[in-house]
């Protein structure tokens, strides 16, 4: 899909190529380092592990005017997001204990998870760059994967928001999703600022595909 905003080129895409998975990668720690610095601490080796192991084949980017400016990252019931073979690759570049720590916090993150359940699309991460923040960004990589949802018969799009995150909150529920359920784990917020998160659901059937 490409739409011209103004004088400005916005390029939505589905699936990437290797090449593309570092600078990706980038934008998505800049959405989720808050979250995710406990497991692993260096920037560097935590981009270096997303490159690794996100699945290029169910990335959404957009582009304006050539340049990266937002990702969104999907998952299914029988593909996830990231490629089975994250575990190795963590202990590969992190060695035994940076890796068993990584796993320990992951672990921890697992436990706020919800079952995706068929047929539906789990938003596993969507992230603008900052640089383009402001121009509705989100909001077209959102339009986009609900077309794809309905051109492919998926009944609706979840996704879940740390119960601190309240503006992203707000910006989903003015997209029409709605909050379907709390998790809360207290061992989680004892080791990092997270203390649960909201599962949120669109309905694609209510949705009109342009």
């Amino acid at each position: 899909m490409t739409r011209h905003s103004g004088d400005s080129k916005l390029r939505i895409t589905y699936g990437v190529h290797q090449a593309q998975l570092l600078e990706i990668s980038e934008l998505f720690d800049q959405a989720f380092a808050g979250k995710f610095k406990y497991a692993i601490p260096d920037a560097q080796l935590r981009i270096e592990f997303w490159s690794e192991i996100l699945n290029s084949d169910q990335i959404f980017t957009a582009y304006v005017d050539g340049e990266l400016a937002g990702i969104a990252l999907l998952t299914f019931e029988a593909h996830s997001g990231f490629l089975p073979t994250a575990q190795k690759t963590l202990f590969r570049n992190l060695g035994l204990k940076g890796g068993i720590r990584a796993a320990f916090y992951f672990a921890l993150y697992s436990k706020l998870d919800s079952k995706i359940l068929n047929p539906a699309i789990y938003l596993e991460a969507l992230s603008v760059s900052e640089k383009f923040r402001g121009m509705g960004l989100g909001s077209a990589l959102i339009d986009e994967i609900v077309r794809f949802g309905i051109a492919n018969g998926y009944k609706s799009l979840t996704l879940k928001v740390t119960l601190e995150n309240t503006s992203a909150q707000r910006l989903y529920e003015k997209l029409g999703f709605s909050a379907r359920k709390v998790s809360k784990t207290p061992i989680l917020a004892i080791f990092t600022k997270v203390s649960g998160a909201t599962t949120m659901e669109l309905e694609l059937r209510n949705q009109v595909a342009q």
